[in-house]
């Protein structure tokens, strides 16, 4: 979540780009690459990620079929992120939108 903070196209989006990295190997698969992660990132709910001035409160992770999941808010929008163990590293598995903000 905090690469993704204040990250804009005048650093090539380089933040997020960064974020895609910590996607599951099938997470990966399923949004076809880095650029059409950021793709996604910048033209979706997923966008207020970028906007620094908004809080960010993570939630503690709760079991989820075989991984996790956990709540994230970012001001008045909400999302829950199915995460998964990868030796010391998390990666994510998906993310659902939960509350849109305005």
């Amino acid at each position: 979540v905090e690469c993704l903070r204040g990250d804009s196209a005048a650093a090539s989006f380089a933040g997020t780009r960064a974020a895609y990295a910590f996607n599951s190997p099938a997470n990966k698969a399923r949004l076809c690459g880095e650029d059409s992660f950021v793709s996604v990132v910048r033209g979706s709910a997923f966008n207020v990620f970028h906007d620094a001035s908004r809080d960010v409160v993570v939630g503690a992770g709760v079991v989820a079929g075989d991984g996790y999941r956990v709540h994230v808010r970012v001001g008045d929008a909400s999302f829950d992120f199915d995460v998964s163990r990868d030796g010391d590293a998390w990666l994510t598995e998906g993310v659902q939108i939960a509350e849109r903000g305005r």
